[in-house]
C-alpha cells in the first residue's frame, strides 16, 4: 500500500505565529513519531520549538540533500509502497507531480483550510489548486521587496513608487535624466522562478486541477503582464 506522506511544512506551525492561534489542534494522546525529509538549514530550532510544546511527539529529520535529490528518492519510496516520510519538503514547481503520483494526503481532511486566511491568496494558490484539496502548508513565500538608493532618488526627483505604473514612469525618468547611467532595476528574463514570482503576486495560477487531469495555462495574462 502506498503511503501518502505530509508536505512540509505542517510542524512549521507549531513555533510561527498559529502557535497562539486558540483554533489550533491539540497534540494526540500518546507516543508519536514523525520522520521529516528537508533540506532546510536550522530546521532543528523549529523541532525543538515544536517537541517543547509538544513532548509526546519526537520529529527525526533526515536531510538527503536539496531539491532533486531529495525528489529522487522521495519518488521512488512512494512508488515502492515503503520508506517514505510522513512529512517532506517539497517545492511549490514540483508539488504536482507527487500530487499525481498519489503520494500526498489531502490537509483538507484535517482542517488544513482553517489556515487559509493566514496566507495571501497567490501563495495559498499553489498548495491548494482547486481551492479545496490542500496538499500542502506553505512555508518559504519569499516575499519581494524594494531596496532603492533615498539619495539617487532625491537627485532625480523621483518618488518612492507604490504600484508598478509608477515604478515604470519613475523607471523610464531615472533613465532618461541620467543619459542611460542609471537604470531602476533589472529584470531577470532568464530565471525563470523572479518571473513566476512576479506573475504569482499579481495572481497568475499557472496550473490548475480539472477532474484526474492538470489544465495549463502559462501565457495567463498575469504572465503577459510581467
Amino acid at each position: 500500500m502506498k503511503k501518502a506522506l505530509l508536505a512540509l511544512s505542517a510542524l512549521m506551525l507549531a513555533s510561527g505565529a498559529l502557535a497562539a492561534d486558540p483554533a489550533f489542534p491539540k497534540a494526540p494522546s500518546g507516543k508519536v513519531t514523525l520522520e521529516v525529509w528537508s533540506w532546510v538549514p536550522g530546521l532543528d530550532k523549529t523541532v525543538q520549538a515544536f517537541e517543547k510544546a509538544y513532548p509526546n511527539i519526537d520529529v527525526r529529520i533526515t536531510n538527503l540533500g536539496g531539491g532533486p535529490q531529495t525528489y529522487t528518492k522521495l519518488r521512488t519510496a512512494l512508488q515502492a509502497g515503503s520508506g517514505a516520510p510522513d512529512v517532506a519538503q517539497i517545492e511549490y514547481g514540483f508539488l504536482p507531480a507527487f500530487v499525481d503520483l498519489g503520494g500526498l494526503e489531502d490537509l483538507s481532511k484535517y482542517g488544513a483550510n482553517t489556515y487559509r486566511k493566514y496566507f495571501v491568496p497567490w501563495t495559498w494558490g499553489q498548495v491548494s489548486p482547486d481551492g479545496k484539496a490542500v496538499y500542502a502548508i506553505p512555508q518559504d513565500t519569499g516575499p519581494f521587496s524594494m531596496v532603492y538608493r533615498a539619495d539617487l532618488m532625491k537627485k532625480y526627483g523621483v518618488a518612492v513608487p507604490k504600484t508598478w505604473a509608477e515604478y515604470e514612469k519613475a523607471a523610464e525618468a531615472v533613465y532618461k535624466k541620467s543619459g542611460g547611467a542609471v537604470k531602476f532595476g533589472n529584470f531577470y528574463s532568464t530565471f525563470a522562478p523572479w518571473f513566476m514570482a512576479l506573475a504569482w503576486a499579481d495572481g497568475a495560477q499557472f496550473f490548475r486541477r480539472e477532474g484526474d487531469g492538470w489544465v495549463q495555462n502559462l501565457n495567463n495574462a498575469s504572465a503577459k503582464r510581467c
